[in-house]
């Protein structure tokens, strides 16, 4: 898949979310050889996110592929808001993927991890402050910093392996204008 992805795409934004390091290794090894720019998107792959998962310091590891990484962030909105991303953002993401709704969140399915409009102004404006003041708005606005940092080099949670199988290879793509996904019945019957 990143093989047809790198030969049809400009540039790639990769979710590294419950893989394995060999897996970042050999895809980061090919891409660089096909000299692909590429993102890599740090994900614990546990929904919703518990803060002390976060495991931030983990960009740094990524950077040692790509010079533009980020974190795919899947905290839950209403106690921890966007805090994970604005961390992010000043240990130097350059990309944050979050879910984003304009519905309440019982009428979504995402609902619990979706940010909306005044996340979304929060995130932007945390991003346009200079160094100094992220950093004074961390202090002040998120206590959990701390403990979301964890470490460069960790181990799949047990969660994330049970999510690794489930999530592996699940896509979405529209056929005669409809939207159908690889996992449902109505796919595998008529492919």
């Amino acid at each position: 898949m990143i093989k047809i992805l790198a030969d049809n795409f400009n540039e790639l934004i990769i979710s590294t979310g419950a893989t394995y390091d060999y897996e970042i290794e050999n895809t980061a090894n090919y891409l660089n050889s096909v000299d692909k720019k590429f993102t890599f998107l740090h994900c614990v792959t546990i929904y919703p996110t518990p803060l002390e998962y976060m495991s931030l310091e983990r960009m740094k590891y990524l950077k040692r592929f790509t010079p533009s990484v980020g974190l795919s962030e899947h905290s839950l909105v209403s106690s921890s808001g966007v805090k994970a991303s604005v961390a992010a953002i000043y240990l130097g993401a350059d990309t944050v993927e979050r879910h984003f709704t304009v519905l309440p969140e019982g009428e979504t399915k995402d609902g619990k991890v979706s940010i909306g409009k005044k996340h979304l102004q929060e995130i932007v404006f945390f991003s346009k402050l200079s160094k100094n003041e992220q950093k004074e708005y961390i202090f002040k606005n998120v206590p959990e910093f701390e403990k979301m940092l964890g470490y460069e080099s960790r181990e799949l949670t047990k969660a994330e392996l049970l999510n690794r199988d489930y999530y592996r290879g699940r896509f979405c793509n529209k056929i005669g204008g409809k939207q159908v996904f690889n996992w449902e019945y109505e796919y595998k019957i008529n492919n």
